[in-house]
């Protein structure tokens, strides 16, 4: 089951503009976009949808996070099974959310996927042509400023819904957004306190350096199996985190942050395995260049101490002529 979201969200976003009124028109602009797969489902999923769609208006963040979706052109689809609560599919622009996650979920769902559609239209270049430290440094700020958008979305739904509020509570990043606001009143510093709070949380930090490695070894065996030797060629633009981490249209990110210790640190295993990989990439792809710059990094323990930046390895001890000897 999908939608254009272009079709309702773009009618749904102007009739806002004109107060309670305009909310009470939701269903039927809903009703006029849905495209039905059957009686049964269309019945379904059409409720789901629509209470979903109020819950997201209901808060200040998901309505503007609505009138910025609405701009992208991006499907959506209610998919049974799907990854977790949801995913982004930039290649065919469409965002999958799984309803069986249950209600409580696919809302804050809907506003992180959300998030990454807008920002993948603001920038779509392929990270995987970055160099590593810059690669790993846009998935990174992708991932904390959809999830300090989310928080915010959550905050805010405390009080019209605060089974949402109670569902993500154990989130140390709305901790950190819901602590720094009402301390200082100001959503940019609160925004902010989220954002860098993503970094410290050892559940989704631990997830993401495992599927990093994971996307390193299988751009390295792609690169190799095909000659490609663009892989970890570019220098990732300096004001990208301007252009994609935003609040209200101005950037909130501390750029200085994606530097420190606590933003750009890594595993020290996987900084040596991923080394590895890009010097025998270099080796084996005629007119690949070496990629070093996992040694810009700081190496962490698993204890999460994270160390000095230790000299980078010559590249005659990292290169293997065999790609399994990096493991």
């Amino acid at each position: 089951m999908s939608f254009q979201a272009e079709e309702f969200f773009s009618g749904l976003s102007k009739r806002y503009a004109c107060g309670r009124e305009a909310r009470m028109e939701s269903p039927r602009s809903l009703t006029a976009a849905f495209m039905r797969s059957s009686d049964f489902k269309s019945k379904s999923e059409r409720t789901l949808f629509n209470d979903l769609l109020k819950t997201v208006e209901s808060t200040a963040e998901g309505r503007r996070t609505l009138r910025e979706f609405s701009k992208v052109g991006c499907s959506v689809h209610f998919e049974d099974g799907a990854n977790a609560g949801g995913f982004y599919l930039p290649e065919k622009n469409a965002l999958v959310i799984n309803p069986s996650s249950g209600f409580k979920d696919f809302s804050s769902v809907f506003v992180h996927e959300a998030r990454h559609a807008i920002q993948f239209h603001i920038f779509n270049d392929d990270s995987d042509l970055y160099r590593f430290s810059d690669g790993e440094k846009l998935k990174r700020a992708i991932e904390a400023d959809a999830t300090a958008h989310e928080c915010a979305f959550i905050y805010q739904a405390r009080k019209t819904n605060p089974e949402i509020y109670e569902e993500h509570s154990y989130l140390p990043m709305l901790h950190a957004y819901a602590d720094t606001l009402e301390r200082t009143g100001n959503e940019r510093k609160a925004m902010q306190a989220s954002f860098q709070s993503w970094y410290s949380y050892d559940y989704y930090r631990d997830y993401y350096d495992k599927s990093t490695l994971d996307r390193v070894e299988a751009l390295v065996n792609y690169g190799i199996s095909n000659g490609d030797a663009s892989l970890f060629s570019k220098t990732m633009p300096s004001d990208i985190t301007d252009r994609i981490c935003l609040f209200e249209g101005r950037s909130y990110a501390d750029k200085k942050f994606l530097m420190s210790r606590e933003a750009y640190s890594i595993p020290e295993d996987n900084q040596k395995k991923i080394g590895k990989l890009t010097a025998t990439y270099a080796r084996q792809v005629q007119g690949a260049s070496y990629d070093h710059s996992v040694y810009d990094m700081y190496p962490r323990r698993l204890n999460g101490e994270i160390l000095d930046k230790k000299p980078r390895p010559r590249f005659s001890d990292l290169v293997s002529s065999k790609l399994s000897k990096s493991r």
